[in-house]
């Protein structure tokens, strides 16, 4: 099926930002949760285009996401995080903390959509709460849209620099839609944190 790309539509004729792409979008939001140390960057779902892809989702019974974000930092990354705050002096963590949160709010994560939108899925396993020494296995699956995003490099950078650590900046993407065997789960999407991860995920690339 062939996907409309965004990028063909015409061109607004509104003045472009220094420093920002002409067609980039600014997001709607940017929400950093403490304690779990998460980011995730809200987007107006009507700048997406799904007319290309909806019917293609409709047949194969996934599901759109109820809001559309970028992660920038994820469970895993914001563990790691996490971690790493927790590894500082007292004196210093509040500190290195307020630094973050700074960085959150000054960093321009503008983006442009790629053409590119993949199918990707993976398997997860869990301990089976009614039959000790089991495993339960879900199979889950999304439809991505890559984005170009120069500011989540930079906020990696920086954020490495704050705490020392050694951090790699995901693939940024957003997810669009959801599927796999157990519908509610699934809807939670897949983390990716490493384009090692996202190669493992038998991403398809939908054309």
């Amino acid at each position: 099926m062939s996907i409309k790309n965004p990028l063909n539509n015409p061109p607004q004729e509104t003045p472009t930002p220094e420093g920002q792409e002409r067609g980039s979008i600014t997001p709607e939001k940017r929400t950093f949760e403490d304690g779990k140390n998460t980011l995730l960057i809200g987007i107006d779902k009507g700048a997406v285009d799904l007319s290309g892809i909806q019917e293609m989702a409709d047949k194969n019974g996934f599901t759109q996401k109820g809001e559309f974000h970028i992660t920038v930092l994820g469970f895993k990354n914001g563990r790691e995080v996490k971690k790493a705050l927790n590894a500082l002096p007292e004196s210093e963590r509040q500190s290195a903390l307020e630094q973050i949160k700074a960085l959150v709010e000054e960093t321009d994560f503008s983006f442009v959509l790629e053409p590119q939108r993949y199918h990707i899925e993976k398997e997860y396993i869990s301990p089976d709460p009614k039959n000790k020494g089991a495993e339960l296995r879900e199979r889950r699956e999304s439809y991505i849209q890559m984005v170009s995003l120069p500011g989540m490099k930079i906020f990696y950078d920086k954020l490495n620099a704050i705490l020392g650590t050694d951090l790699e900046a995901p693939p940024a993407h957003m997810t669009l839609y959801t599927g796999g065997d157990d519908k509610e789960k699934s809807k939670m999407g897949i983390g990716i944190n490493t384009q090692d991860e996202f190669l493992k995920m038998n991403p398809e690339l939908i054309s």
